[in-house]
């Protein structure tokens, strides 16, 4: 079995979206937006001003959505995951999909990217996602999540959760890839028998380099 984490793993981006700022989406909003649709974290703490804290960053994509039914922002997202998110998918990474797929592996994104955008990430791949849930109220995103946030250690506590449902015993855990770019997956990538590193951050190139691990460079077509 293998697990990717999709920020600049799967996708050579970081895949939270907020909203377009091109009319055609802009004009669901009920107040508009002075930034693009795709805001990084960095971006977002300067902006706001605040302390690292997952909860408030979902938060803040997931609030600006909940004023209009969820039933309206499904074209919209199937539109944006088209013009932005496919063009972003390198061969490299449909190519290791496609690998794992030909040995029977199962495979599963695991990822703090909210389950609103997430979910239509693994649709693509054909592949189940572990991600924060939006929470849905009365047909709308309310702006919060439900249930654990998938990020840092938790990580390994949500696919072992996962796992479970899925029939799969925690025994296998060690038997396993995780592809990953970001040294806030460490726990996770300490826990697998085969990590691997995909266009890794700073500090876990500089991990990567001292354990041994591959280091893959997968860039868009």
């Amino acid at each position: 079995m293998i697990s990717v984490t999709t920020r600049k793993t799967l996708v050579m981006s970081n895949s939270a979206w907020v909203v377009n700022s091109e009319p055609a989406t802009t004009q669901w909003l009920t107040e508009p937006l002075p930034r693009q649709c795709l805001v990084s974290y960095r971006d977002l703490l300067h902006h706001k001003q605040m302390d690292p804290d997952i909860a408030d960053y979902l938060g803040f994509h997931l609030q600006l959505l909940s004023p209009r039914p969820l039933v309206e922002w499904l074209p919209v997202l199937a539109d944006f995951v088209a013009a932005e998110i496919v063009p972003r998918i390198s061969p490299a990474a449909r190519d290791a999909v496609a690998l794992h797929r030909s040995k029977e592996h199962r495979l599963a994104i695991i990822t703090v990217t909210h389950s609103f955008l997430s979910s239509a990430i693994g649709e693509l791949f054909g592949v189940p996602v572990i991600a924060p849930r939006a929470e849905v109220r009365g047909g709308h995103l309310s702006g919060r999540i439900e249930g654990a946030l998938c990020f840092r250690e938790k990580k390994l506590t949500c696919l072992s959760i996962w796992m479970e449902s899925e029939g799969l015993g925690d025994e296998a855990i060690g038997e396993r890839y995780f592809y990953s770019d970001s040294a806030n997956d460490l726990s996770l990538l300490e826990a697998v028998s085969h990590p691997v590193t995909v266009n890794p951050d700073s500090r876990l190139a500089v991990l990567a380099q001292h354990r041994g691990w591959p280091m893959l460079r997968w860039r868009c077509a």
